[in-house]
């Protein structure tokens, strides 16, 4: 898919957001409950009986799938934060040179009126509590 107009300091700060906020924020989450679900498999024979061993592997399991998962975000938030960087900077012929759409997002991230540097995810960026599946009743 080809790019049908210029990239603005609204695109790329819009990219940053994701890179720097949003991405981070759900790694967090994943990371946080790995290592919960790591807590979980310490030996508890008393409490789980005969079936621990099985407990156990079942956690390691969901342990490595939310580890995965956080790291997999981790890379992802690099990668938008090298692609911010390809579209701000253009290499000349000694050095790097800002382009105008790196130069509005470095008027954007240095506007108090326009970024916070202490900003979280609001509104529909924040993902919402989780839900209960949907069980049939008689289950």
């Amino acid at each position: 898919m080809a790019v049908t107009r210029d990239v603005t300091g609204g695109d790329l700060y819009s990219l940053w957001r994701v890179a720097n906020i949003t991405l981070p924020t759900v790694e967090k989450v994943f990371a946080d409950q790995s290592n919960v679900v790591h807590e979980c498999s310490s030996a508890d024979e008393d409490k789980f009986g005969r079936c621990h061993s099985e407990w156990a592997r079942i956690c390691l399991s969901l342990e490595i799938a939310l580890s995965y998962n956080a790291v997999m975000l981790k890379s992802a938030s690099v990668g938008l934060t090298f692609a911010v960087s390809e579209f701000a900077f253009t290499d000349g012929e000694t050095s790097a040179q800002i382009t105008s759409a790196g130069q509005e997002l470095i008027d954007i991230l240095s506007d108090p009126n326009l970024h916070d540097p202490d900003d979280n995810l609001t509104g529909d960026e924040r993902p919402g509590p989780p839900s209960d599946p949907d069980v049939p009743e008689d289950h």
